[in-house]
């Protein structure tokens, strides 16, 4: 059940979050959901302009600077929505892009949007988990946590999960993008939780990143344990 989404204020000619639709085109992910720190208009390729959107009064998130221990957010989207679950793992499949790979660049090494799967149960006032790691990790992914690095300024970190950098043929106006992702959170079955999807601009409302969520991705599924195979 969805229980919340907020975004930008563009005085009712856009807003920050919507469904994508990519079939016919390299992007990884058919459909699903897109949130952004800048206008949905900006989403789409070509890679041909740079999205570096803000709106009046477009607040940060307390919420996901608590989680990554981070601070200064502004121009934050929301989506929030609780569910039972009916096994004892969820999990969902991302992709995260930013204007923020630039390739060759060492402002590359220093500017980090943030964005987090914030999950907690609906009983008590918990904190918040954020399950948006790089795998195996405890690591939030981010575009200074996943990259290929900058020659002479930062080296690679998690490289691995790093997709691409993007050229005026990609399929989204994003500089670059990580692979795909999944997001895995351990929970107990037959209780509810609430979970909070949120991306934000940190510090400045500069180069825009989006989050893609995959349509039917969120899967309810049982952790069997470490694969002995």
């Amino acid at each position: 059940v969805v229980t919340n989404v907020l975004g930008g204020d563009f005085n009712g000619t856009d807003q920050s979050y919507g469904f994508f639709d990519a079939a016919g085109t390299t992007f990884p992910f058919q459909s699903g959901i897109v949130l952004s720190t800048g206008r949905l208009q900006n989403v789409p390729g070509p890679n041909n302009n740079l999205s570096d959107d803000d709106a009046a009064n477009w607040q940060g998130d307390i919420d996901l600077e608590n989680a990554l221990n981070e601070s200064g957010t502004i121009n934050a989207t929301i989506l929030e929505f609780d569910f039972i679950s009916v096994a004892d793992q969820i999990s969902f499949r991302y992709i995260f892009a930013s204007e923020e790979y630039q390739e060759n660049n060492p402002n590359s090494c220093q500017y980090s949007d943030l964005f987090g799967f914030l999950i907690r149960p609906t009983s008590g006032q918990g904190q918040y988990e954020n399950i948006a790691l790089v795998p195996d990790t405890n690591t939030p992914v981010k575009p200074t946590t996943v990259t290929p690095g900058v020659q002479g300024s930062c080296p690679p970190q998690n490289e691995t999960y790093f997709g691409s950098y993007n050229d005026a043929t990609a399929p989204i106006n994003f500089n670059g993008q990580t692979a795909v992702l999944v997001a895995t959170a351990n929970v107990i079955p037959n209780e509810t939780y609430h979970v909070k999807l949120v991306i934000a601009d940190e510090q400045n409302y500069r180069y825009d990143s989006a989050v893609f969520l995959e349509a039917a991705s969120f899967k309810l599924s049982s952790d069997l344990g470490p694969n002995l195979l």
